[in-house]
């Protein structure tokens, strides 16, 4: 049996505990925790939120993060198809600038879901497929494409790739 914010609160577990315990982002907001209101009434302090909030959106930072590399890397800006993928770097491109707003998770959440070519699972915050065969993709595929460690299809036939796969792929 799985455990969930909801059954762990329940058991009795403090609104603190729960949202500290590693939950994705998407798991604590399908079921109420993880808003400011939540966290306020959890109680705890303005600083302490902030490392919540930070920690929450950490995983999603980090698959996007390794996705725009991947789109760098294999010449993004000159494939054939690339919904989502340009506006998934101008949001972190926001971000970096510091236009960040409390819906940070969510918004990326949504580009996620919305890259071409891919499946994003936003329960667990994993890509579970890229399928980019016929794409003009250009260049080698980076050691840290391995680490989706969600991602259980990957096409990427008929492009102009090179190179060995990584290690943990292939």
């Amino acid at each position: 049996m799985g455990f969930d914010p909801v059954s762990l609160k329940s058991a009795g577990f403090s609104d603190i505990d729960i949202i500290t315990a590693g939950f994705t982002a998407e798991q604590l907001r399908s079921t109420g925790f993880g808003s400011v209101s939540s966290l306020k009434a959890s109680g705890l302090t303005e600083a302490a939120m902030k490392v919540v909030n930070a920690s929450v959106g950490n995983r999603e930072e980090q698959l996007i993060d390794t996705l725009l590399k991947f789109f760098t890397q294999t010449d993004g800006a000159n494939w054939k198809e690339s919904k989502g993928w340009r506006e998934l770097k101008k949001l972190v491109n926001n971000v970096k600038n510091g236009n960040r707003n409390g819906q940070m998770s969510t918004e990326y959440s949504k580009a996620l879901s919305s890259l071409f070519g891919t499946r994003y699972d936003s329960s667990a915050c994993e890509v579970r497929r890229i399928n980019l065969q016929f794409n003009s993709l250009k260049g080698g595929l980076m050691e840290s494409i391995g680490f989706l460690n969600g991602l259980t299809h990957l096409c990427l036939s008929e492009n102009y790739l090179k190179g060995p796969l990584p290690s943990r792929i292939g």
